[in-house]
């Protein structure tokens, strides 16, 4: 395995922990609009 495989996997590794990164927060921002939503019915 050559350096320039080796960058491109580590490429590779990090772009899919960014994506898996993203997906959480999308799921946490959605929970927090919709407990706002929630809330801002009650008022």
């Amino acid at each position: 395995m050559d350096i320039e495989e080796i960058y491109l996997r580590q490429i590779a590794e990090h772009l899919k922990k960014q994506n898996e990164l993203q997906e959480i927060n999308n799921d946490l921002l959605k929970e927090l609009v919709h407990k706002l939503s929630n809330l801002k019915g009650l008022l």
